[in-house]
């Protein structure tokens, strides 16, 4: 069951890479070329490249040994192991990004909760500013109208 597994995959990666107009071999050593290129890609596909770069020796091996079906197939093995890299070093940077991301969020979370707390403040003085002023005005009003109300003495 899995060598069958193997060769369907294999031969599918075989075709697509075909299919796009390039040899999985070409492909593969294209697609390590650019992963060995930056330090960062180099280091989180490590085991992917390494693994890239087995297949295509083991394909060499298997080419010296007048053996080209299994060799195509390990081409196609290496292709997928460079592909593998590839997304890997895809997904650190999306995670990454994700993290810078969520760290905003947070910030702006943390923001928006301080200027709620301040609204509400400023909210609560101004009724107690206003409670104040009705207080104050109130016996005034009161005592106006109270004096008016009296009749006057001329002088």
């Amino acid at each position: 069951m899995v060598p069958l597994l193997f060769a369907l995959v294999g031969a599918a990666v075989a075709a697509l890479a075909s299919a796009a107009g390039t040899a999985p071999r070409d492909a593969a050593e294209s697609a390590l070329s650019a992963l060995s290129a930056t330090p960062a890609g180099s280091a989180i596909a490590a085991r992917a490249v390494s693994q890239a770069r087995d297949a295509l020796a083991r394909a060499d091996a298997a080419r010296a040994a007048s053996d080209p079906e299994h060799a195509a197939r390990l081409e196609a093995l290496a292709l997928e192991w460079a592909r593998t890299g590839t997304d890997l070093v895809r997904a650190a940077a999306v995670e990454t990004s994700a993290a810078a991301a969520q760290r905003e969020a947070a910030d702006l979370e943390a923001r928006t909760r301080r200027a709620r707390a301040l609204l509400e403040q400023t909210i609560a003085r101004r009724g107690r500013a206003e409670a104040r002023l009705q207080a104050l005005t109130a016996p005034s009003a009161s005592a106006s109208a109270a004096s008016s109300a009296a009749p006057r003495a001329l002088p």
